[in-house]
């Protein structure tokens, strides 16, 4: 771990200290304001994918992409811009799927574990500005959402009970005092999971809680047993993170809830429940998530485009049926009226 952070920098004390510092930095005033954006917008992924303990992020390409809607490119040439200012560490590089142990990702990739680092006052001061677009970082291969195996990571970068800020998905919420973002003990594997995978085993289910923990904070005072506990129901009936964050913030015909961030929630669990029982039906039964909603109207517009395809098909072998049976009496017809024709030709004989 120390040797990953950038020489001449320290691992930083919070994510929200470390965003300060980035927006700061020369490598993002130096750059136009759609340039400087474009840094700060990937940062901030980085910051919210980060344990607070250690300062370790380990978003995918995929969720750096899509937290700050750039392309892979451009994520490529903000993480270089991000290391060479000493900003950023890497501690591993993503790896191809095909050497994960067990198995486990089904196919997919391990993501890169990066470090948030802080240069020193006189690394800073001397640091020339950046010169413009770098090329793509050494990374094998866009990376996806996998098992890191990586036991939690002991160091800490601050005083026990320390409560850094961090910018959550609604508005700015601090961090309670105590809380962990990433309980697993010691030697287990810690899970970075996808917003849009489903789960099929209870440490997949714990994982993904542990996951919506990070995207919204008003959950982080609920245990993970406790969270997965209320999201069990759910995830059991094929639910995504995606869908859960959808179905806590919309009702089911689309209507967004009102609320203002985690703001007067007395009790997590209680108003978690709320509202998530709106997608319940009148049994109590989970319904369909968003996803499956899209996904059965998407299969039922195509079975009726089958239905159409097929009736068509049905009505042009009907009319080549029908055009050859047409032809076919023609033809009966004719060679009827040629035997009627000749047979009176033979009545009444030659002229």
């Amino acid at each position: 771990m120390r040797g990953a952070v950038p020489r001449g920098s320290s691992r930083a004390a919070s994510q929200a200290k470390w965003l300060e510092v980035v927006k700061a930095h020369r490598v993002a005033t130096s750059r136009r304001a759609d340039a400087a954006a474009t840094l700060v917008a990937i940062a901030t992924a980085l910051a919210r994918w980060a344990e607070w303990e250690s300062m370790t992020s380990r978003p995918t390409w995929e969720v750096l992409m899509e937290s700050s809607g750039r392309s892979r490119a451009t994520v490529a040439r903000a993480l270089k811009a991000l290391r060479e200012a000493g900003l950023v560490g890497i501690v591993a590089t993503g790896r191809s799927a095909g050497y994960t142990p067990m198995a486990l990702d089904e196919g997919r990739a391990e993501a890169a574990l990066y470090v948030l680092a802080v240069p020193s006052t006189l690394r800073s001061a001397a640091q020339p500005a950046p010169a413009g677009p770098s090329s793509t970082i050494p990374i094998d291969e866009t990376p996806t959402a996998l098992l890191s195996g990586e036991p939690k990571n002991p160091l800490r970068t601050g005083a026990r009970g320390e409560n850094p800020q961090t910018e959550p998905l609604r508005g700015t919420h601090s961090q309670p005092a105590g809380s962990d973002l990433s309980s697993v003990s010691p030697g287990r594997y810690r899970l970075v999971w996808s917003r849009h995978a489903t789960t099929s085993r209870k440490d997949e289910r714990r994982a993904a809680a542990l996951a919506l923990k990070r995207q919204l904070p008003v959950l982080r005072r609920l245990s993970d047993a406790n969270l997965t506990h209320h999201l069990r129901e759910f995830m059991l009936a094929g639910w995504t993170n995606a869908d859960l964050q959808h179905a806590i913030d919309h009702r089911p015909d689309g209507s967004p809830w009102p609320h203002s961030g985690a703001d007067g929630v007395q009790n997590p669990g209680a108003w978690l429940d709320f509202r998530l029982g709106a997608w319940r039906d009148s049994r109590g039964t989970v319904g369909k998530s968003r996803t499956q909603r899209i996904a059965a109207d998407r299969a039922r517009v195509q079975a009726l485009h089958q239905a159409a395809d097929e009736e068509r098909r049905r009505a042009r072998e009907a009319r080549v049926l029908s055009t050859a049976r047409s032809a076919q009496t023609e033809q009966i017809l004719a060679e009827a009226r040629a035997a009627a024709l000749a047979a009176a030709r033979k009545i009444r004989g030659p002229r």
